[in-house]
């Protein structure tokens, strides 16, 4: 069944979006057609301009959760409207949503009825308006964005004016599309064309410079937990993708609120995968995608929580240095040389491990080395702070700040010689002789 369906009258081809059965939803198969239509506009000389127009109720609600196409599709769907050679114009008479917004922002000019809505609904989800940015951003006015972006509210045909969304609201979509199609029919196909370039210019090199990392960010939310439990919410023939629909109510249902401790959880995963494989394969061989496979998630979901390798490794710094601090903490406090095994075993464990890959990583890497240098400061003074708690030292005694410092050095220094062989019969003499200096030392 085709999906879209070509009209034409006095150089104007009507391209007519027929799904309404899922409100036009944003399918593989319904961009492919409509690229194809675009491109067949495109050439044939005896158009002069192109109106984007729908069957039913909805412009368009957004993705097709059924049959959703890739995104890098959809953004090439919109990069193609913004260049095509000749004006497009979009007929609107019901309500948009999501993706709609961005094939409606990507048409030079749009005419909308009295019975119009809009609302980008993603920031309830989960989600943001993200690929669709490169159509709206340009076009909508930015202090209406930030209001719209985060708030999901509804509005009409005449407020989608003022912030530049659409370019005519009437009570008479006709009538109001009538003047817009006589100006351009009277037009040159090159004053158009040569016009058409320098109004879209802009928009054009943003897709070039943004439009790769926009599909990334919009996979990764996606695929997280929060945007699949928001999902559920939906109507199951359409949902986001390249943006999210709504359901027959302005507001998601309570029963499917994203779940924060699920988030949680998989931040946890990733986190304890992440120090597994620096301990285990060092950073050349810890990725994202390795680190999402351990932990038992997408690569999506790992970039949801962390959009980049960096993002990644320095979560797992701050963890390592948490989880260093809450190991120490927890130890009993049974008797010095006891402390002074517990702290050793500190360092010889996977936690120092993992720590020191980060460390070696940092010194070649510009973007760790600020994070693992503050942290590790810190870190070093809260382990410096509760080995005095639980050696029982007094500090104000000359000397002891050192005899604990040095301990610690000589801590790290076993887990260093630890990294190779297997270091245990020697390290617990080592031990047993330094338990007796700091007993001494310490007095």
């Amino acid at each position: 069944m085709t999906l879209i369906v070509r009209t034409g009258e006095r150089g104007i081809a009507t391209l007519t979006l027929d799904s309404p059965a899922n409100r036009n939803a944003l399918s593989a198969t319904l961009v492919g057609e409509l690229r194809d239509a675009l491109a067949d506009c495109a050439g044939d000389d005896t158009v002069r301009a192109v109106v984007l127009a729908h069957t039913g109720t909805t412009f368009c609600a957004g993705a097709d959760l059924k049959a959703p196409p890739d995104p890098e599709a959809f953004v090439g769907l919109m990069r193609e409207i913004v260049a095509l050679p000749k004006p497009v114009v979009a007929r609107v008479t019901g309500h948009v949503r999501a993706g709609g917004l961005g094939l409606l922002a990507a048409c030079d000019i749009a005419v909308a009825g009295e019975g119009s809505s809009f609302a980008l609904t993603e920031s309830r989800l989960g989600l943001a308006p993200a690929v669709i940015s490169l159509t709206l951003l340009p076009r909508v006015d930015r202090t209406a964005a930030n209001r719209y972006y985060l708030t999901g509210e509804r509005f009409d045909a005449a407020e989608a004016a003022r912030i530049g969304l659409v370019t005519v609201a009437a009570e008479d979509v006709e009538k109001g599309l009538a003047p817009v199609l006589d100006g351009l029919r009277r037009a040159s196909p090159q004053g158009l064309a040569a016009s058409k370039e320098l109004v879209t210019a802009t928009v054009l090199r943003s897709f070039d410079q943004y439009a790769e990392d926009l599909i990334a960010r919009s996979a990764a939310l996606f695929a997280s937990d929060e945007a699949r439990e928001g999902m559920t919410a939906l109507p199951r023939t359409t949902g986001p993708g390249m943006g999210a629909v709504t359901s027959s109510s302005s507001a998601p249902r309570a029963a499917h609120a994203p779940k924060q401790d699920r988030s949680r959880a998989t931040r946890q995963r990733l986190l304890e995968a992440a120090v597994a494989c620096l301990a285990e394969h060092g950073w050349a061989g810890s990725t994202v995608s390795v680190v999402a496979e351990r932990a038992g998630v997408s690569r999506g979901a790992a970039q949801h929580h962390f959009p980049t390798r960096e993002d990644l490794f320095t979560g797992a710094v701050e963890y390592v240095a948490e989880e260093r601090s809450a190991a120490l903490r927890a130890l009993p406090v049974q008797g010095r040389a006891e402390v002074v095994a517990a702290l050793v075993d500190l360092y010889t464990g996977p936690l120092f491990r993992a720590a020191l890959q980060l460390w070696v990583a940092a010194s070649n890497e510009a973007q760790l080395r600020p994070r693992v240098t503050e942290l590790e400061a810190r870190v070093g003074r809260e382990t410096h702070r509760i080995a005095v708690e639980l050696l029982g030292a007094d500090e104000s005694r000359p000397g002891t700040r050192e005899t604990v410092q040095g301990l610690l050095d000589m801590a790290r220094g076993l887990g260093l010689a630890n990294l190779l062989t297997d270091d245990t019969v020697r390290r617990e003499r080592v031990v047993a002789q330094w338990a007796a200096l700091v007993e001494e030392g310490l007095g």
